[in-house]
């Protein structure tokens, strides 16, 4: 049986390695794919190169799906790219902007002021973006600003 150097979250690596044997669809293309996820140094494993040409939706939603699994790093360039696709989308500027904020370092109230710039803006070019002032009011909580912050949870 080959040596498997990488795993595929919820598949044992004894049928990985079966499965290489075999020469089955499960084998070269899913274990190399997640192999090179597994060494890349910069996005927790996940690599953002893999999304070249993608559309912004699809950058959003993997932006989200990196932010639930704590992949700042990940979540940031992806946001970052989506929003840069799409300028006029508040949903792509307040994910950004949540994103942002919750690096260490833009937890002081300056940054998190900024970041409750970039959601104004959000919430001005979608009226109906739940998500900017959910983001918002948890800013606001950040700042001691009850008022504005149970303004925004409404």
């Amino acid at each position: 049986m080959p040596a498997v150097r990488a795993s595929i979250p919820g598949i044992p690596t004894e049928q990985i390695a079966q499965s290489l044997a075999r020469g089955s669809a499960l084998g070269a293309e899913r274990v190399s794919r997640f192999a090179i996820e597994a060494s890349h140094p910069t996005f927790g494993g996940r690599v953002v190169d893999d999304l070249e040409g993608a559309t912004s939706k699809t950058l959003f939603q993997e932006a989200e799906i990196a932010l639930a699994r704590r992949d700042i790093d990940r979540a940031e360039a992806l946001a970052r790219r989506a929003h840069a696709l799409e300028t006029e989308k508040g949903e792509y500027l307040a994910l950004l902007a949540w994103v942002e904020g919750q690096r260490p370092e833009n937890q002081s109230p300056s940054s998190t002021q900024q970041r409750i710039g970039m959601l104004d803006r959000a919430v001005s070019l979608d009226r109906e973006c739940e998500r900017a002032y959910f983001y918002r009011a948890h800013l606001y909580r950040r700042l001691d600003n009850n008022a504005a912050a149970h303004k925004d949870f409404r």
